[in-house]
């Protein structure tokens, strides 16, 4: 099965998502010096930069797939479930720049956390901001994500798995062509390059709902984050939530009742 939407808006011009795309630094520099140093001194000693790195879409880049050999071996299965993510960023209708994942921004409520209505088999009452996908029964899934638009680099995690890294580049995926199928390369993050693909999976052994979401403090501050829902049914009938975190949504509930909670980002 899959799901997929198109892109939002472009961002803002000329920002990107590690440095320039000149290359040259606008931040404030000091020097360093050590003990007993003349302080009087100014330091003459001068770097090289090399512009090609910092230029988009070549700002970011991985380790190639096919230098990584998991020493534990799996192959590569077919995926009962696939995910395609358009990944962007634009203004919001209130003017706040927001981070997309196929043209939604996640919002947490702090007073609704999403793995105790998992455990109730409340997921219809989640609203769409809190960005929950469920993936039902599937066994093996795969993400597509592709950056458009705003050139950002994304490194891009999932919680509860580790991630076989099939395919990545720049431009989009062209459907097929997977590295080293037999033993695919293995991480928990993976870097999406600006203006880029990463094709990503993993196998759904590990009933929860597990955040996937950019690295970047800021990025997933701003909203880029989905929450997959992994075999609600098993959620609901065999996971055992322990107490203390069901203690703590109840002392959080009693005190915000009275306090103003001032969310300034996603929640997540």
């Amino acid at each position: 099965m899959r799901m997929t939407e198109g892109p939002s808006g472009l961002g803002p011009q000329g920002h990107t998502g590690r440095s320039l795309n000149t290359g040259v630094s606008t931040e404030v520099v000091a020097p360093i010096y050590y003990e007993e140093a003349d302080t009087s001194i100014l330091p003459d000693t001068t770097t090289h930069i090399d512009r090609s790195r910092y230029i988009f879409p070549n700002a970011s880049s991985n380790q190639p797939l096919n230098l990584t050999v998991p020493a534990y071996a799996m192959e590569v299965k077919q995926p009962d479930k696939i995910l395609d993510f358009i990944m962007t960023g634009a203004y919001n209708a209130i003017g706040a720049f927001v981070w997309y994942m196929n043209n939604q921004t996640f919002y947490g409520d702090y007073n609704d956390p999403i793995l105790f209505e998992a455990k109730l088999g409340n997921i219809n009452k989640l609203t769409t901001q809190q960005r929950v996908i469920d993936l039902g029964n599937a066994t093996v899934l795969r993400l597509i994500l592709t950056s458009i638009g705003f050139p950002a680099s994304h490194p891009m995690h999932v919680h509860g798995h580790n991630m076989q890294i099939l395919a990545e580049g720049t431009g989009t995926w062209d459907g097929h062509t997977i590295t080293n199928p037999a033993n695919p390369q293995r991480r928990d993050t993976q870097l999406l390059r600006p203006q880029g693909y990463a094709v990503l999976q993993i196998e759904l052994d590990n009933p929860r709902v597990w955040a996937l979401h950019c690295h970047v403090a800021w990025h997933v501050s701003d909203g880029m984050n989905v929450n997959l829902l992994e075999r609600p049914a098993e959620i609901r009938d065999e996971v055992e939530l322990p107490f203390v975190m069901a203690q703590t949504c109840r002392d959080w509930g009693e005190w915000s009742w009275g306090n103003v909670v001032g969310q300034i980002d996603s929640g997540l």
